[in-house]
């Protein structure tokens, strides 16, 4: 955010930092439940697992917006930010509107509709970016931004009730599974997923309670992932899971062996090179966007880019599909205890360099013993998951073309231009030619090229 102070930028990712936060807890697991539930469900039955998800979401999100309303006071003592209150509860009705929505997206992924989960997904947050844009720019508070934001969710949860009778068929009562049993599953993916949150969040907390509100905003602008990294891995893990849960109903495990080491395979040839690229063109990146008054994150950045390693084909996708989400509560809390650990001790000795570099070990130790896991549930071993040879081939292929590409006798927005343009071109021409990408590999490329995907809606 160029257009606001570092102070103003502070409050504006605390107040996103805490509904990150407790967003994955309070959608109760419902979304990894519909993905679960939905495609053993027959297709007149539908409907009512995803209202049985939507009547979880709904309360949910009411609990979640009183939580946010009467501790908003709570939470700015913890960070020192006596502005923070005020924002959060203008923040608070994100919660009522948000989380049903986001269950609906869910859903139409469940039933194979991604192409209008997607779109829908990408009109509304347009829509969100571009009030907020203009409000910032006309120059209001960041309360009168946050309202605005809810008001935008609304939109979207009134268009959820207009779409779904006319996407969805069948009756709207008799659930073919008990509630008990959907929260029987729903709940453990819940606790996982705030567990999951926490850890993934610890060291921006803790700097936001040991360091001055500038210095969190320095921190926050470093320590995020590469959006294109982010809504790559979202969506193809998005994709996996009811193609793994489909086919754990059928029985076939050793199907969802070679599935799980395919997707690792083709999504590290598409993020692994984002994160090798932008290790090396860190500092035109984060000059470009929030100038060189933030240069002080760029090593945060760079270290945060090693997460990327951690994110493709993920094993609590795997656990959570096959119906072992309890699992991923053992593993994600050793994590957060190793983070916080790691964290306290190396923000004294490296300052803020420290927290990234703990949350990289632990998201190491924690993807070790997921995949542990995941690996002894389908009876297999983690080198037959991984396809170890291509994974180092595109590593080593991907640092070595960002390093020359840098070389490059340019600076600013015109070094991630050309230097841009010149890996992309060298990383395709080289990955063929090395067979690390595969003809199937060009022929998935076209079809997202030609946005193919978009027709099923």
């Amino acid at each position: 955010m160029r257009l606001l102070t570092q102070e103003d930028y502070g409050n504006y990712r605390q107040v996103w930092l805490t509904i990150n936060a407790l967003v994955p807890f309070f959608l109760l697991g419902a979304p990894a439940a519909l993905y679960y539930f939905v495609p053993g469900a027959a297709e007149e039955r539908r409907r009512s697992v995803f209202m049985l998800g939507l009547a979880v979401l709904v309360s949910a999100g009411f609990v979640f917006s009183a939580a946010l309303f009467f501790g908003a006071e709570a939470i700015g003592g913890f960070y020192n930010n006596p502005d923070l209150p005020v924002l959060l509860r203008a923040a608070a009705l994100y919660g009522v509107f948000a989380l049903p929505s986001f269950g609906y997206f869910h859903y139409l992924v469940a039933v194979g509709r991604p192409g209008r989960g997607t779109l829908l997904s990408i009109a509304f947050f347009l829509l969100q970016a571009v009030a907020v844009l203009t409000l910032v720019l006309r120059g209001y508070s960041l309360e009168t931004v946050f309202w605005a934001v809810s008001a935008v969710v609304l939109l979207r949860f009134l268009h959820l009730f207009w779409d779904v009778p006319r996407l969805t068929h069948g009756s709207w009562s008799g659930s073919p599974i008990a509630t008990r049993r959907f929260l029987a599953y729903s709940v453990p993916v819940a606790v996982s997923a705030l567990a999951l949150s926490i850890g993934q969040r610890l060291d921006k907390v803790i700097v936001g309670n040991m360091l001055s509100l500038v210095d969190f905003a320095q921190y926050s602008v470093g320590a995020v992932e590469f959006p294109g990294v982010v809504l790559l891995a979202t969506a193809a893990n998005t994709v996996m899971r009811p193609h793994i849960a489909e086919l754990h109903h059928e029985g076939k495990l050793d199907t969802v062996a070679r599935f799980w080491r395919e997707s690792y395979r083709r999504q590290s040839l598409a993020l692994i090179p984002m994160g090798a690229f932008l290790v090396f063109f860190a500092t035109p990146f984060i000059e470009l966007l929030y100038t060189d008054a933030y240069r002080r994150a760029i090593p945060v950045f760079q270290i945060y880019l090693f997460l990327v390693l951690f994110r493709m084909a993920p094993p609590e996708v795997i656990l959570t599909s096959l119906g072992k989400p309890r699992w991923v509560l053992y593993g994600v809390a050793v994590s957060i205890g190793l983070n916080l650990a790691l964290t306290l001790w190396l923000i004294r000795v490296w300052g803020m360099a420290g927290p990234p570099a703990a949350t990289v070990i632990a998201a190491l130790v924690a993807w070790f013993w997921l995949t542990k896991m995941a690996t002894g549930l389908l009876n297999i071993r983690i080198r037959d998951a991984i396809p170890w040879a291509r994974i180092l081939g595109v590593i080593a292929l991907s640092l070595g073309l960002a390093f020359v590409c840098s070389l490059i006798p340019v600076s600013g927005w015109q070094a991630l231009v050309l230097g841009g343009l010149a890996f992309l071109i060298l990383y395709v021409l080289l990955a063929k030619a090395f067979g690390l990408m595969l003809p199937r590999d060009w022929e998935l490329l076209r079809g997202w090229l030609s946005l193919s995907w978009l027709r099923r809606r």
